[in-house]
């Protein structure tokens, strides 16, 4: 039987990754008139390794008393986080050395790769400090102009490398398209990064729930 969904694998596909580190199964039964019946089904039985997510527990933040997100809003950051990749977490500041923090999680050595998504000074020079051997840092945030950020540069002659780049260096003619195909496949996950929505005369509202951590991307909307 023939399927428009490019996302639904076959039996066999699947049965052929059980023992694969790279793919992680996800069991999601969930009943809405009956909360405990999908996880009860998959301790009676499921795929070999795989795991179960509740809709309630696992995939669903706290309902908030405004009523935003519906009855099974996102999760917090970290644990959005979480699902789309994200292994562990360092919590950085005066009191914490960070790139010690990350070189311990990577064995000594560092990461491969590093991206700056703030825009400032001092996380540029940490981005940095975290490569390992023939790493790369990209520096994706926008500090104020005129901003200057330092380096040891003898570090850098361990083949590595610092690159800045516009907008994911996209190529919009190009890129757009690709991007619409694979959202729509199911293949790039937009819908999970927009918490909340706002009209236009709530930019400041939108604006201080950022701030203070509890969105991970509000879009304000003029329809």
């Amino acid at each position: 039987m023939s399927t428009p969904y490019t996302t639904i694998l076959a039996a066999a596909e699947v049965a052929a990754h059980l023992d694969d580190p790279q793919w992680v199964i996800v069991d999601c039964r969930f009943d809405l008139a009956d909360t405990d019946a999908g996880e009860q089904a998959y301790w009676a039985g499921h795929i070999p390794g795989a795991v179960y997510a509740h809709l309630d527990r696992d995939l669903s933040g706290p309902r908030r008393a405004t009523g935003e997100g519906g009855r099974h809003p996102l999760p917090a950051p970290a644990e959005l986080a979480r699902t789309f990749g994200a292994t562990d977490f360092v919590l950085a500041g005066p009191d914490a050395n960070a790139v010690k923090a990350i070189r311990e999680l990577t064995g000594g050595g560092g990461v491969d790769w590093s991206f700056e998504c703030v825009g400032h000074p001092a996380l540029i020079r940490t981005c940095v400090d975290l490569l390992d051997w023939g790493g790369s840092c990209v520096l994706l945030g926008v500090p104020k102009f005129g901003s200057e950020a330092s380096f040891v540069v003898n570090t850098l002659y361990n083949d590595k490398s610092i690159l800045g780049c516009r907008y994911g260096a996209a190529r919009p003619h190009h890129d757009i398209p690709l991007f619409i195909d694979l959202y729509k496949a199911g293949k790039l996950k937009l819908d999970e990064l927009v918490s909340a929505t706002y009209q236009p005369e709530q930019v400041q509202e939108a604006l201080d729930a950022m701030h203070g951590g509890g969105l991970n991307r509000a879009v304000l909307t003029w329809i």
